[in-house]
């Protein structure tokens, strides 16, 4: 059987640990914003083509059905630098827009970060949420 024939999961070919993996690659090659000047930066120096920082990213995403983990997606970020380059600093950073009251009630949304718990989470202020379908309390809180 060839490569193909086998998942190549992050348990191992062929191994499905959790009940659903998924696997993507992302890169800045298409950010044109470093070439310009001042910058006039080209990570790959061998190719005017690229832009970017020359970083490359493949994220798997793990689910699992068990009642601890059912309502959670675990991410997994490997981040490569493949540029001509070696980058002293860099920094990591998760946007999502959690919309805890809903699409009616995004004024009062918030977040902080617990660092007991070493956590970020989400919150609507006043605990009640509305949207299109009605409104509803209490609402509920995302780690992330």
């Amino acid at each position: 059987m060839d490569n193909f024939t086998f998942w190549q999961g992050f348990f191992g070919r062929g191994v499905k640990n959790a009940d659903v993996e998924t696997f993507f690659v992302m890169d800045d090659a298409s950010d044109r914003e470093w070439q310009r000047a001042p910058y006039n930066y080209n990570p790959i120096r061998s190719d005017e083509q690229r832009g970017g920082l020359g970083l490359r990213v493949e994220v798997r995403g793990f689910q699992w059905s068990q009642v601890l983990a059912e309502d959670n997606i675990f991410w997994l970020y490997d981040i490569v630098n493949i540029s001509d380059t070696t980058y002293d600093k860099t920094v990591f950073g998760f946007l999502t827009d959690v919309g805890i009251g809903g699409t009616n009630d995004s004024g009062d949304d918030n977040a902080s970060f617990d660092l007991k718990l070493d956590i970020a989470f989400a919150f609507d202020q006043d605990g009640r949420g509305s949207s299109d379908f009605g409104t509803w309390s209490p609402t509920g809180y995302l780690g992330y």
